[in-house]
């Protein structure tokens, strides 16, 4: 067989001065009706004025490099920003999809949107908050914040909780005179949001690998004995310079995604008996991601320690260059101090959508069991 490549062992800006040129391109996976263009990405799509322009290229660019620094500071990786222009230029469009972390709240979005407007109002950009709440946008979650700015401007952001990913629509008025003209825009824009629903567990089989216990899709295929049997010795290769002393693997499972659309591995790990030893992994998981992102190897990483069915595991999620996706979950407890208990997901740059949703549902079902040390 081929050898497996293991992936991932280990806002708003508001515009001041004129940005825009008229030689503007339409994004693509876009069809024009009479009066609204659809937009579709990941599963979701939305309508806005078919008459609204993309913004430069250049300025896509550079918008977009500002954003997912800003994003960075939250544990959010951006993933899409559209931008779009009115006809005579008065009016702007943003639309941007992100990772969010994975404790996001609506809660935590008003109180850090709070935070934002208190410090923006002390330096002198926001004049006036005219609103920030909690709505629903159809049958998700949302927050709504509407500010008026010191250039004269005004801004209507809209953060969207949806299919486990941050939505945010925002509408940008350079004159809040006119924020009344294109109000509607923005409206008809939130109320032909579409998405896939809530992930759910794909129907299947109920699976434990040491302390893990998941519903495997009923579509994802396990590789053959042959095929097993070498990714099996690859993996030995891979962990035993992993470890201080002896290590061994145990249970090993390898799945394939349909559709060419990635792999899962699920696999425990015999070692020394340790103290503490969570958080020795997750510090030496974090390191790697920092290493990865130095090297250029990937854009964005996390490591962080999350409650699986009340229980702590080290998450670790990174994005590579190529789009490519890895999330890891580990597990060790005292309960069993010489056992390790590893799950990992890898996304193909070309992965359908109905994988991950799949992938989500398969997580959602996770829950950490007991495994006394034998």
């Amino acid at each position: 067989m081929k050898k497996l490549i293991v992936l991932g062992l280990v806002l708003l800006v508001i515009f001041g001065t004129r940005l825009l040129g008229k030689d503007a391109n339409d994004a693509n996976s876009q069809t024009a009706t009479e009066k609204y263009t659809k937009y579709e990405t990941a599963g979701m799509s939305f309508e806005y004025p078919a008459d609204w322009k993309s913004f430069p290229r250049d300025s896509v660019a550079g918008m977009k490099e500002s954003m997912a620094g800003e994003l960075k500071k939250y544990n959010r990786t951006l993933k899409v920003l559209e931008m779009y222009i009115s006809p005579n230029e008065e009016a702007a469009f943003f639309f941007s999809l992100a990772d969010p972390e994975p404790s996001i709240t609506v809660q935590s979005v008003l109180a850090e949107r709070k935070k934002v407007h208190e410090d923006a109002t002390k330096a002198g950009d926001i004049t006036k908050v005219n609103a920030l709440s909690e709505v629903k946008v159809n049958k998700w979650s949302a927050v709504r914040e509407d500010v008026e700015r010191s250039n004269g401007g005004r801004g209507c952001t809209v953060k969207v909780l949806a299919q486990g990913e941050l939505l945010e629509f925002s509408l940008i008025v350079n004159n809040k005179t006119n924020f009344d003209k294109y109000k509607g825009e923005l409206d008809h824009i939130l109320s032909s949001l579409s998405a896939p629903g809530q992930s759910t567990p794909t129907v299947g089989v109920s699976r434990t690998v040491g302390t893990f216990r998941f519903t495997l899709p009923a579509n994802w295929t396990p590789l053959s004995a042959t095929d097993l049997r070498d990714a099996r010795r690859e993996m030995e290769g891979l962990i035993k310079p992993s470890y201080a002393g002896p290590s061994t693997l145990e249970s090993f499972e390898y799945f394939l995604l349909p559709d060419n659309s990635g792999m899962f591995l699920a696999w425990t790990i015999r070692i020394a008996e340790q103290k503490d030893f969570l958080t020795k992994i997750q510090e030496g998981e974090a390191a790697n991601v920092e290493t990865y992102r130095r090297q250029g190897q990937i854009k964005g990483g996390t490591c962080e320690v999350v409650k699986v069915s009340g229980t702590d595991v080290v998450r670790v999620e990174v994005d590579r260059v190529n789009g490519a996706k890895s999330i890891n979950f580990h597990h060790w407890s005292s309960d069993a101090p010489g056992i390790i208990s590893v799950l990992q997901l890898g996304l193909r740059p070309t992965r359908s959508t109905k994988a991950e949703s799949d992938a989500k549902g398969m997580f959602d079902s996770l829950a950490v069991v007991s495994e006394k040390a034998r």
